[in-house]
């Protein structure tokens, strides 16, 4: 499972985090996919960070800014 997916999975789905940062649920999926299918690789866009986080903090769901970053990738 990669980042995209852990968050999406603790926000409640890919259609609650469409309706959280206001866009289309296919856009949500997309986040998931490798590049090589058109994909953000596990990659939130980090325009959407401080409203998912906000929506974390609203809905008591345990998300910190570090959870965005991939452990691998930050060493």
């Amino acid at each position: 499972m990669n980042t995209a997916q852990r968050i999406i999975e603790k926000l409640g789905g890919a259609l609650a985090v469409a309706e959280i940062v206001g866009i289309d649920v296919s856009n949500v999926h997309r986040w998931t996919y490798p590049r090589h299918r058109g994909g953000g690789d596990g990659t939130i866009p980090s325009r959407h960070l401080k409203t998912l986080l906000a929506a974390a903090r609203e809905r008591n769901v345990l998300l910190t800014p570090a959870d965005f970053f991939d452990e691998e990738e930050a060493a």
